[in-house]
């Protein structure tokens, strides 16, 4: 089986978010309620992580083959990155919210899913480069594998941590007057993943496998807004 990229897209909805919050989780909340300065807030937690299986014997293992004459070594066209969302470590407790309301703290739960879809994608698509390259020793094609995945997943938390810190945890804040709107802050950093899903590289490139663009990274999105990893 050919390499492949799972979970890139998916919508989630409030029926996905079958977990209960633990007491941690609650105070965190609850800290940031006592600290808005109106209205009602909703809480919400999304659990999202990318994982990668390299399609050999031995888990966690890059496989490089043997090139033709047998001096040199390939990846292997066997990788499966998947973008993974635990419904039962996903909560949500939307009923202080309007309808509107509830969209929008779904609106910042898709955020997490979508930032992790995104690191994911970014990290396929460089392992995907390795396939081109020949290596000396089959050590070395392995580390080099295994330290882009490494590179992007200890990058994940951080993105996540910051998404949240700058949007205040997607707490959605009732204003006390006019109309319902979604903070500033949420409104950006939406922004920047729909930069992510659909604005082309400035570098070029395309997948050797559909001949589509490949797009921005978010990582790049998120440092020409100020956020560096």
């Amino acid at each position: 089986m050919a390499s492949q990229l799972l979970g890139l897209i998916r919508q989630l909805i409030w029926n996905d978010f079958k977990g209960k919050p633990s007491a941690a989780d609650l105070a965190k909340m609850q800290q940031i309620a006592a600290n808005a300065s109106s209205g009602t807030v909703g809480m919400a937690m999304t659990a999202s992580d990318f994982t990668v299986s390299y399609g050999g014997s031995r888990p966690g293992e890059p496989v490089l083959t043997a090139d033709p004459g047998g001096s040199t070594y390939s990846l292997a066209d066997t990788i499966t990155i998947t973008v993974v969302f635990d419904p039962m470590k996903s909560w949500a407790q939307t009923g202080p919210l309007t309808t509107s309301g509830s969209q929008f703290l779904l609106d910042h739960e898709q955020g997490h899913y979508d930032l992790t879809a995104l690191m994911a994608r970014d990290c396929f698509i460089d392992l995907m480069q390795l396939k081109a390259k020949s290596y000396a020793a089959a050590a070395d094609g392995q580390k080099e594998a295994k330290d882009i995945f490494q590179k992007y997943h200890d990058k994940l938390n951080p993105v996540q941590d910051k998404y949240d810190w700058e949007t205040t945890h997607g707490a959605w804040v009732t204003p006390s007057m006019g109309p319902e709107r979604k903070a500033s802050d949420q409104v950006r950093w939406e922004g920047f993943v729909q930069t992510a899903f659909t604005s082309d590289r400035p570098s070029g490139g395309s997948s050797p496998s559909d001949g589509k663009s490949y797009k921005v990274r978010i990582l790049d999105v998120l440092a020409k807004g100020g956020f560096v990893f």
